[in-house]
């Protein structure tokens, strides 16, 4: 069935794209509105969003591995929270946290069908508003240029970064989903290299790693003349990333010196690491360190049901301030148990599709994403704000499902 011409399908990848831009949008959006947000909009908008997706691919759904491992992990999650945390989360951030688990849900729905049809729409939506983001960050970087390393784009530092985070899926959708030709490879790379190199002039870093790192598996997986065309456009992006970092050379040496920066004093291992070391607060590659050394610390320590969302920030001495690791903090916060099911389940979905990705596009920009999405939550996730990765976990699994029930089909 459609609308206006555009299938059910079509529209459920609109809605896709705009729930994985959704931080982007808000920032750019709140930013022109010289608002700082607006806690109405912002849940309706998800909302929207959420209910879309189900409500246009509703269909009857076969339980997988990966299912079983989500379900439980939800189970565990509200043990954590039955048993009553140590430090309880904020009313928001819970509300955050069903929501990102909900997108599991909606996502789950998609089909082999359907995401064959909604790739064109959702690679369209994903580009638009990093057409729009780029605008924004170089205008602020012209108006920023020798002040502070990374600019505020419409009164957000965090922009640049979230743009990144959208970028990667045209990016890799463009390399595994249509055969590469040199003139498309030429296009593609010419098209990743403008907002790559604005966003890297921005200080964006380890989000532009692992962009580079999963077309890098793209071409890995790739085979003959389209394995040297994916190189090519990887080489392409580096090049344009190395080259935005020279544009702002000076701003780019004072990250350089904080990334060598070392905090002083001795880790006694008897409490959390940041509460013995010295952290330069200026030094954001510093407080990453902390953070990590304190979660390993609390990891073995958290038992089987951790110390409730958020209860990190209350233990470690870089207070407000969550751990950036979706992996750790799954061990921390919802305890041993949150956290091997957390990992089963990610591991479990790469393992879904990864048979396929050498023999088939779809899958290969399943893997290469949801390894992306893997990379970023090690860097900057916090479970309550991971739509993006929980909703690739479904619909991969939705997209594994639906293939296996074809082949069992004999379709």
């Amino acid at each position: 069935m459609s609308l206006a011409g555009v299938s059910k399908s079509e529209f459920a990848g609109v809605a896709l794209g705009i729930w994985v831009s959704l931080p982007a949008i808000f920032s750019l959006a709140y930013g022109l509105a010289g608002m700082r947000g607006h806690s109405a909009l912002s849940g309706a908008a998800l909302a929207v969003c959420l209910l879309a997706i189900p409500l246009l691919l509703l269909r009857r759904v076969a339980f997988r591995a990966a299912d079983f491992c989500f379900v439980l992990l939800a189970l565990s999650m509200m043990c954590t929270f039955a048993i009553g945390a140590a430090a309880p989360a904020s009313t928001v951030e819970s509300a955050l946290l069903f929501v990102t688990l909900a997108s599991y849900v909606a996502c789950r729905f998609f089909t082999d069908e359907a995401l064959a049809e909604g790739c064109a729409p959702f690679v369209a939506v994903c580009v638009t508003v990093v057409g729009l983001g780029t605008l924004a960050t170089v205008v602020a970087l012209i108006q920023n240029w020798d002040a502070r390393p990374k600019p505020m784009v419409l009164g957000s530092g965090a922009t640049p970064t979230q743009l990144v985070q959208i970028l990667a899926f045209p990016v890799l959708a463009s390399l595994t989903l249509v055969t590469l030709t040199i003139r498309r490879a030429v296009v593609i790379a010419a098209m990743a290299a403008i907002p790559v190199a604005a966003f890297s002039a921005a200080q964006v870093r380890f989000s532009l790693a692992a962009l580079v790192g999963s077309v890098g598996l793209v071409a890995m997986l790739s085979k003959g003349g389209q394995r040297k065309l994916a190189m090519l456009v990887g080489c392409v992006i580096v090049l344009a990333a190395v080259m935005g970092a020279l544009a702002r050379y000076s701003k780019t040496q004072v990250l350089a010196n904080y990334a060598l920066e070392t905090a002083s004093g001795a880790i006694t291992w008897e409490r959390p690491p940041s509460c013995d070391l010295n952290t330069n607060t200026k030094n954001s590659i510093a407080i990453r360190k902390a953070l990590v050394l304190d979660g390993l610390y609390l990891a073995p320590r958290a038992g089987f049901f951790g110390t409730g969302l958020d209860g990190f920030m209350q233990l470690s001495c870089v207070r407000q301030t969550e751990i950036h690791n979706s992996f750790l903090q799954a061990f921390v916060e919802f305890g041993w148990l949150g956290g091997v099911l957390f990992l089963v389940l990610v591991v479990t979905s790469v393992c879904s599709i990864a048979g396929r990705a050498r023999a088939e596009p779809v899958p290969l920009f399943l893997l290469s994403s949801l390894i992306f999405l893997a990379m970023i939550a090690i860097a900057y996730g916090r479970l309550s704000r991971d739509f993006t990765l929980f909703a690739f976990l479904g619909v991969v699994g939705g997209y594994a499902e639906s293939r296996l029930r074809r082949q069992q089909s004999g379709q």
